[in-house]
């Protein structure tokens, strides 16, 4: 039988137990992904503990259901419910209720209070409304929903859809394009899916996020919010919010008074209301390892530092960031309604010396080119009215030599030719091949103009 011991991060640790002992006993969740996990002796990660908590409860249920049941209701205090059929729907309304489905297609409900809800099926709909309930999922697809206080929820399924309304409420979700979301003052959030969703409304919550790709935002006062995935893109509106990445590329978008930010990863940028204090790092790669160049602090002033504008450490200096078309750049000067820039290489962190331009129309629409006069040719892709109808008898299975794919992407987007050709060149794509609709969607996913095609093609998608 498996062992497991928890050491938390003030220093305290359990005994090594069997893992249903062990969840009895402690509280397996405090401090979320800052705990440490071990499996007979061997340090494991929450996501690997949270699996087998699933696992065990799936098996315990199990061997209490002998044939598949359809419906399942209990209203009785303290009772234990357990289903492994498929399709069934389980329900109870008892206090100290433990429910348990394992089947595909379930749905799970609990009212009852401190009841303990597991499902491990496929495209279950998981709800509880019991104060300090237990609630967790490990099905793909899952959408698992706690409105009790102190809930602890959570879900390693795929694409799950996790929501808790609770007040000091834990919710983590290890499961890549969940969707999290909570609303209860002094939650703690955490998410280590890669191209999350993770959403806090509540005062004083702690959210966590280490999944690549992931979207964090924030809205409660004096929220902590801290991201380690690569790529990750942090909003917080919330009063007085401390937040912190150490992720590669990530983007912070500060709107709350009295607001700290501060990224210490490679290639992070910031930008905040007057009166934002930010910090930053700049790392270089030397001797097959990245080091730190810099470091640098300041306050959004509104004029030195210009409010919601991304800024970045390069060369020793903070520097006003540019993302048009997804190209990061460095600004150098900005007169009227043109940026003078200098792309950035995200793969070594530093500035390319190639000079080029951003033009923009004023209202909202940017384009780049390598001189003015290329930039504000390139913008006329994006207000006047291209004519996409060419493109409407195409399928996904339509095919496209590389010249034609490049011009019916920046008819049906707008994405502008500098950008076009950056983002070509970057990937090394074969100027030779032929390509079909869905490779080209497939190819440009993530990039400027890739939901627009999306879109433009939903109908054959059917």
């Amino acid at each position: 039988m498996n062992k497991y011991k928890i050491i938390y991060t003030e220093g305290k640790q359990t005994p090594e137990l069997e893992l249903l002992e062990l969840l009895n006993e402690w509280n397996c969740t405090d401090g979320l992904g800052g705990c440490q996990y071990f499996k007979n002796g061997n340090k494991i990660s929450l996501k690997e503990f949270t699996v087998d908590f699933y696992n065990e409860i799936e098996k315990q249920a199990k061997n209490k259901s002998d044939e598949k049941k359809d419906v399942i209701a209990s209203s009785g205090y303290s009772a234990k419910v357990a289903s492994s059929g498929d399709y069934a729907k389980v329900a109870s309304s008892g206090d100290y209720a433990k429910v348990a489905s394992s089947g595909d297609y379930a749905q799970v409900a609990s009212s009852g209070y401190s009841a303990q809800v597991a499902s491990s099926g496929y495209s279950a709909q998981v709800a509880s409304s019991g104060y300090s309930a237990k609630v967790a999922s490990s099905g793909d697809y899952a959408k698992v929903a706690s409105s009790g206080y102190s809930a602890k929820v959570a879900s390693s399924g795929y694409s799950a859809q996790v929501a808790s309304s609770g007040y000091s409420a834990q919710v983590a979700s290890s499961g890549d394009y969940a969707k999290v979301a909570s609303s209860g003052d002094s939650a703690q959030v955490a998410s280590s899916g890669y191209y999350a969703k993770v959403a806090s409304s509540g005062d004083y919550a702690k959210v966590a996020s280490s999944g690549d790709y992931a979207k964090v935002a924030s809205s409660g006062y004096s929220a902590k919010v801290a991201s380690s995935g690569y790529y990750a893109k942090v909003a917080s509106s919330g009063y007085s919010a401390q937040v912190a990445s150490s992720g590669y590329s990530a983007q912070h978008d500060i709107k709350g008074k009295e607001s700290v930010c501060f990224d210490c990863g490679i290639g992070g940028v910031i930008k905040g209301i007057k009166g934002t204090y930010i910090a930053l790092c700049e790392w270089f790669y030397n001797n097959s390892k990245w080091q730190i160049r810099a470091t640098a602090t300041a306050q959004i002033d509104g004029k030195k530092l210009k409010e919601n504008t991304y800024y970045g450490l390069y060369n020793g200096k903070i520097t006003e960031i540019d993302f048009t078309d997804n190209v990061k750049s460095a600004v150098l000067e900005t007169k009227g309604k043109v940026k003078k820039i200098k792309m950035i290489n995200e793969d070594t962190n530093t500035i390319i010396d190639n000079v080029g331009f951003v033009v923009a129309d004023g209202n909202g629409n940017f384009a780049h080119g390598k001189t003015i006069k290329e930039a504000k040719k390139s913008l006329l892709y994006k207000i006047s009215n291209r004519d996409t109808s060419q493109y409407k008898d195409l399928t996904l299975n339509s095919t496209l030599t590389f010249g034609e794919a490049i011009k019916m992407y920046r008819v049906i987007t707008g994405a502008c030719e500098f950008g076009t050709k950056n983002f070509i060149e970057q990937n090394k794509i074969d100027e030779k091949k032929i390509y079909t609709i869905k490779e080209i969607i497939n190819i440009t996913s993530g990039q400027y103009g890739n939901q627009k095609l999306q879109e433009f093609f939903k109908c054959k998608t059917k």
